[in-house]
């Protein structure tokens, strides 16, 4: 699919993702944001993306197809890309037009072997494509300072070229609101919960977030106020959520919940939890999870674990408590001292909202690409990226 929005005053831009654009996965919500903030910024996007279908390669093979139609139509000024393996033949044509390309690196090429086993043998050669298009790119943008350190180091790009633009959140849709309506609707109306909303992926935690609640309950005084939790997603630990919340009437699992209804959810909570593991993926990588900006930009207390990326602006902002990860009885324990002091929660919640108004919106995101690519486009051609309608 391609779409194209924006004025275009600032320059003509072909953002090109290989992801399937699903509503309510991470990919989703960045691409689709980042998109609307540059448009509003005065950039003409034209946004080419393989649709929300399952896999097929037609649609992977139109991608290139599509962006090359613009590129030699003289209809883009620039390239913008969701780092991919299958990204090389539009980096390569977009240099041989003389176009700057822009890569967004969310993760690692060896995460190929999850999400296209079949490709796995190839990871050596996509690792040395990476490569060769990285250290050409005008400008590349990791999500976390890790991978700023990984792609310097492990693929030769340029350090004065590399800039972390991290996850970020639409704070007009995600903000604290009462609607009763919508939690009746997920039946947890009339209790106190914590809450996780994301996709159930086994480097989420989420086994250590069921026992140490289940710790957190044993200890509990068996009364109204005790919460339950509540886990909004869909994914690989469906068949363990689901045992859980038969063995234990405290788990209630929502599966899949549309983003509209999911401030409500989260402002209703006690506190929100990001308790993913110290997977060797995570280490290096780091973390900028969607969810943590969506919990602070609803003013949700929050309880992370202690994974670069993400701890680091939970202690910024002063906005929640950092366990160790993995480590059941950590959590139990950050668990029960926000449950016993809710004035403490409320303050860290307040603290969460007013960091991202500050620094973690949408708008900010757009603000820091802008500012990169056109500086590139403004050395390129002298301009700031202007053309003839």
């Amino acid at each position: 699919m391609t779409r194209t929005g924006g004025p275009g005053g600032k320059g003509r831009l072909v953002y090109v993702t290989y992801q399937t654009i699903r509503e309510g996965q991470a990919g989703h919500t960045h691409a689709v944001n980042v998109v609307r903030g540059l448009e509003a910024l005065g950039w003409e996007v034209r946004f080419i993306h393989p649709g929300q279908g399952r896999f097929a390669p037609a649609k992977f093979i139109a991608i290139p197809v599509r962006a090359a139609g613009w590129l030699l139509a003289g209809k883009g000024d620039a390239v913008y890309l969701r780092g991919h393996f299958l990204a090389l033949p539009v980096s390569v044509l977009a240099r041989i037009l003389q176009r700057p390309v822009f890569h967004e690196i969310n993760g690692l090429v060896d995460e190929v072997r999850q999400t296209h086993p079949g490709f796995a043998f190839a990871i050596p050669l996509f690792a040395r494509l990476l490569r060769l298009q990285l250290k050409s790119a005008a400008a590349v943008f990791p999500v976390t300072e890790n991978l700023r350190r990984h792609v310097v180091d492990a693929f030769g790009a340029t350090p004065g070229r590399v800039t972390v633009v991290g996850n970020g959140v639409d704070a007009n849709l995600f903000r604290p609101s009462v609607r009763p309506e919508i939690q009746a609707k997920y039946g947890v109306s009339g209790f106190p919960y914590g809450f996780f909303e994301g996709a159930l992926a086994p480097w989420q935690g989420l086994r250590t977030l069921v026992d140490a609640f289940a710790v957190f309950r044993q200890a509990a005084p068996e009364n109204p106020d005790t919460p339950s939790l509540v886990i909004a997603g869909s994914g690989q630990e469906g068949a363990y959520l689901s045992k859980c919340a038969g063995q234990y009437r405290w788990l209630k699992w929502l599966g899949h919940v549309p983003q509209a209804d999911l401030p409500p959810l989260i402002s209703a909570a006690r506190y929100c939890f990001c308790p993913m593991e110290a997977s060797p993926r995570n280490r290096i990588t780091g973390l900028s999870p969607i969810k943590l900006y969506e919990y602070m930009a609803c003013a949700a207390p929050v309880i992370a674990t202690d994974i670069p990326g993400q701890s680091d602006e939970v202690l910024a902002a002063e906005c929640g408590v950092v366990v160790p990860p993995g480590d059941v009885f950590a959590l139990s324990a950050a668990i029960r001292a926000l449950h016993d002091r809710p004035e403490t929660a409320r303050r860290l919640g307040e603290n969460g909202r007013r960091a991202v108004l500050e620094r973690h919106t949408w708008r900010h995101r757009a603000e820091q690409l802008d500012e990169v690519m056109s500086k590139a486009l403004s050395g390129r051609t002298g301009g700031a990226g202007r053309h003839e309608p």
